[in-house]
């Protein structure tokens, strides 16, 4: 479902990556949601995505980004 939301509102699917601004580690959206679920952090971050989806796909892009690393 929020997948689903990503690619209606965004055009990201969650086949795309991204990429770590620390690290170059390289992840798949789907992979990112998942580390969220697991760490309970899923609901915070789609309340602030509907709080930023003005910045458009590059700052969703961009806000996602930064949990790459909590693995």
């Amino acid at each position: 479902m929020f997948t689903e939301y990503l690619e209606d509102q965004f055009g990201i699917l969650k086949e795309d990556e991204l990429i770590s601004p620390k690290t170059n580690k390289k992840i798949s959206i789907q992979k990112v949601i998942i580390l969220l679920e697991e760490k309970g952090q899923l609901d915070q971050v789609i309340e602030t995505i509907e709080a930023i989806k003005s910045l458009g796909r590059k700052g969703v892009i961009t806000y996602l980004s930064k949990f790459i690393d909590l693995d």
